[in-house]
């Protein structure tokens, strides 16, 4: 009986987390973005060389004529 109940509250886990996922969806359609990180908004996930994939950050810098 005990694997039972053990199986049963693994489902129940195994739902939560769906629930958790589909609600992560669906801020990432309404949102309009391709990807989110669940860490850090301003990361992406990214190519990085030989290495594959990283999440990092995109360091841009505007320089104008008078600075």
């Amino acid at each position: 009986m005990r694997q039972t109940h053990s199986l049963r509250e693994h489902i129940v886990h195994l739902q939560e987390h769906k629930a958790e996922l589909e609600k992560l969806q669906k801020t990432l359609m309404d949102s309009g973005e391709t990807q989110v990180s669940l860490t850090d908004p301003d990361s992406r996930l990214m190519t990085t060389g030989k290495h594959g994939n990283d999440v990092c950050y995109n360091v841009q810098i505007a320089v104008d004529a008078k600075t």
